[in-house]
């Protein structure tokens, strides 16, 4: 009788949750101990079952703990990281688990010099690889299968003020794995990394989603992609990023090279990044690499909305999306569509595109940059590739080419709305495009029409409206040898208002 009452208060302390479920609470006094503790404690109740485990209140968490695999925890309150000079997070989350929460509660990180600001890892990645290259112990294995949603991530103000490499959430090399209606906020670090070591072929992140996030005031890359394929980052908005007098990205979809890194197939749609609030220095979307052995292909960049300007003193807004990394080197990226954007009021140029069979359709930019290199769009070593239908205005209002490593050749230019190509370049066909100066508003006086640089020939112009030179900052068409003209229609100069 006593057992089978024991037995009887035992499974009310398991709340059904769906058939095969059960919910352990942490806090209904049954579970003794520290938070962690009583952690563990539920994980051991739960066993091999499917279920979900309540962790309540604002108890601090002091050692690593484990989501076990099946299980689910529904967290509230905000929970204290306190990792002392511990390098990884405290959270290891295994296959199939997931960690979510309905109001926003989550964990945030006590963090020294010592330390590096992760809190949650896979725990696959976790797990160490015996007889590699030094440093590559961990952050390799694959994981699978897991879900963050609706947790906030933070970092204790004044925690890790020197900021760090390391991200709040790893994913590493996880496989279907995805973070939604994460809230990153205030991180002296990154938001969230996808991809780990890359010494081998069949370790890397697969399948890798981050949607519907919200990312205010983290230091460096919100997201980082750094090795996989086949991801999505849609949907997320991105403000008040940066920290003064250091650089940033906030999307930086970047290669580090290794024998089989690679960067295939990855979406980035859908996004906002408002840098209004922004500090330091920064640039939007990053497709680049540190070698350009690495393969860079298939990816698509559309539908995001970036706005550069910063009311922050001393903010820099640099490139707004990206192929080519600050040198302006190619990773040879293929396949690379950059479309349906609208971008505006970048300090350097809102659009560098790179790389072979690149698609650069339909943008709208507006104000890219005052100082130099001065472009709404850099091509730069792109061939084989096609500009088109892209609306481009404001302070300079351009189309530029620039030659680095090889030549810019073999492309279309079709369609465009702005006030000025120039550079140099070969091989390639202009067709219906608007080339007005009425396009640099706010009274710039820059030049309108097109001017090929020295190192130009071949090119084929046809059917293209352009404000007509006169000999002064009006270019008309000026054309080096062997470059063609079928048929032109001259447009007047506006007058520009101030």
């Amino acid at each position: 009788m006593i057992r089978l009452l024991s037995l009887f208060l035992s499974s009310l302390l398991l709340v059904v949750a769906a058939p095969g479920q059960v919910k352990v609470r942490t806090d209904d006094g049954h579970l003794k101990g520290d938070l962690a503790t009583r952690i563990e404690a539920a994980e051991r109740e739960l066993g091999t079952r499917a279920g979900e485990i309540i962790i309540t209140g604002n108890e601090s968490i002091t050692r690593t703990v484990v989501v076990g695999t099946g299980h689910t925890w529904n967290v509230s309150g905000m929970h204290t990281l306190v990792k002392g000079a511990n390098h990884r997070g405290l959270i290891w989350m295994k296959d199939g688990s997931r960690l979510i929460s309905q109001n926003n509660g989550g964990f945030q990180n006590d963090v020294t010099r010592l330390s590096r600001p992760r809190m949650i890892e896979t725990y696959e990645g976790m797990q160490p690889l015996k007889n590699v290259k030094p440093g590559a112990d961990y952050d390799a294995r694959v994981g699978s299968n897991i879900t963050v949603e609706g947790i906030q991530l933070k970092d204790i103000p004044g925690a890790n003020p020197s900021a760090s490499i390391n991200a709040a959430l790893n994913f590493g090399n996880c496989h279907n794995c995805k973070a939604s209606k994460v809230w990153f906020n205030g991180l002296n670090d990154f938001g969230v990394q996808v991809g780990g070591h890359a010494y081998w072929a069949d370790k890397y992140a697969d399948g890798v989603e981050i949607v519907d996030c919200l990312f205010t005031k983290v230091a460096t890359q919100n997201i980082a992609w750094v090795h996989g394929q086949n991801g999505l980052i849609a949907r997320n908005k991105f403000v008040q990023s940066g920290r003064p007098n250091q650089v940033h990205v906030v999307i930086d979809i970047e290669a580090n090279y290794s024998s089989h890194s690679l960067l295939k197939r990855i979406k980035v749609v859908d996004n906002i990044i408002d840098f209004t609030e922004a500090a330091g220095s920064y640039g939007g979307i990053a497709v680049t690499s540190s070698a350009p052995t690495v393969p860079t292909e298939d990816i698509e960049i559309s539908r995001n909305t970036l706005i550069g300007k910063s009311t922050v003193a001393n903010a820099l807004s640099r490139k707004g999306i990206e192929l080519a990394g600050d040198d302006l080197r190619s990773p040879d990226g293929k396949r690379i569509t950059i479309a349906d954007n609208n971008i505006s009021d970048f300090d350097q140029i809102c659009i560098v595109a790179a790389g072979d069979q690149i698609q650069v359709l339909r943008n709208r930019l507006k104000n890219c940059s005052w100082g130099l290199p001065t472009s709404g769009i850099l091509a730069t070593d792109l061939t084989n590739s096609v500009i088109k239908d892209n609306n481009i205005s404001g302070r300079l209002a351009e189309l530029g080419f620039q030659n680095v490593l090889k030549k810019n050749a073999n492309n279309l230019v079709e369609g465009n709305t702005l006030a000025r190509i120039i550079g140099t370049y070969t091989t390639t066909t202009f067709r219906r495009n608007v080339i007005s100066n009425a396009q640099n508003t706010g009274g710039a006086i820059y030049h309108s029409g097109i001017k090929e640089f020295p190192g130009s020939t071949g090119n084929v112009y046809e059917n293209n409206k352009i404000t007509r030179g006169n000999g002064g900052d009006q270019f008309g068409l000026q054309v080096q040898a062997g470059s063609s003209v079928r048929s032109v229609e001259w447009l007047e100069p506006a007058t520009l208002k101030q």
